[in-house]
């Protein structure tokens, strides 16, 4: 019986090592989009680049990881996993049939909706302390067409009892609508918010500032993965995830595309 589990643990052993050398030897594509900052955007050099890029390059440092990544469209981007184009898929917000359908690792950051205003030095208050009182003192909002946003905020404004609720094809033109006067408040998933806030030119230039919803949903962003792959790369994923949290790598990357806070 003592041999029959000595061999037993032997081949377990040998079979993990094995995963795990697999893992560090193959070449991982992973999908991402041109332009989804501040997650996934183009760099200068037309190479991925992004909070999601940047923490998916300290994940294969950490690990050994090898990756190359590929600027594909947004559209159909998570059946490239089930058919095998991408071994990983950047930047996927968690829903219950995400979580069924794909292997999703654990969330590396996480966002409630915001509203993006400007501050405006001839009102009292010049910002505004709350979203109660943004949505109050508002009568202009605009939010992405199609997005989880658009019905959030239509019912935002069909509880306000007075308003207009416009739509637009960007996170970055709801930005524009508010910095040029068109809108008086943007409706967006508050990471986004944040990096044109504190890191974009125009937030600065244009005094915005963000009053996060209360009553929003909290959404989780992970990496997708193709459901029941044979290797070990969903395990390595969050045990990167996981390490860069606590040596600080993690937050170096965040401060660098979300600013302090």
């Amino acid at each position: 019986m003592k041999k029959y589990w000595i061999l037993f643990f032997s081949a377990m052993l040998a079979f993990n090592t094995n995963a795990i050398a697999q893992t560090q030897d193959k070449t991982y594509v992973v999908g991402t989009v041109s332009s989804a900052p501040p997650f996934m955007i183009t760099g200068d050099n037309r190479q991925a680049d992004g909070f999601s890029t940047d923490i998916l390059k300290a994940i294969a440092e950490k690990e050994h990881l090898k990756l190359s990544f590929v600027i594909t469209k947004w559209e159909g981007r998570l059946e490239k996993l089930d058919n095998g184009e991408h071994d990983i898929l950047s930047t996927v917000i968690v829903t219950p049939d995400r979580k069924a359908k794909y292997d999703l690792t654990i969330p590396y950051a996480d966002s409630r909706f915001m509203g993006l205003l400007k501050e405006n030095p001839q009102n009292t208050p010049s910002r505004y302390s709350n979203f109660a009182e943004a949505v109050d003192r508002s009568q202009t909002f605009i939010t992405e067409a199609g997005a989880a946003t658009e019905p959030l905020l239509k019912n935002i404004v069909e509880k306000k009892g007075s308003g207009e609720a416009m739509l637009t094809g960007s996170t970055f033109l709801t930005v524009k609508a508010v910095a040029t006067g068109q809108a008086d408040m943007g409706y967006s998933v508050g990471k986004a918010y944040q990096y044109y806030i504190n890191i974009h030119p125009v937030g600065k230039e244009q005094h915005l500032y963000g009053v996060t919803d209360p009553d929003s949903p909290t959404i989780e962003f992970t990496f997708g993965l193709k459901k029941g792959r044979n290797d070990n790369l969903l395990n390595t994923l969050n045990k990167g995830i996981q390490e860069i949290k606590a040596d600080g790598t993690y937050d170096a990357i965040y401060k660098k595309w979300f600013g302090e806070g």
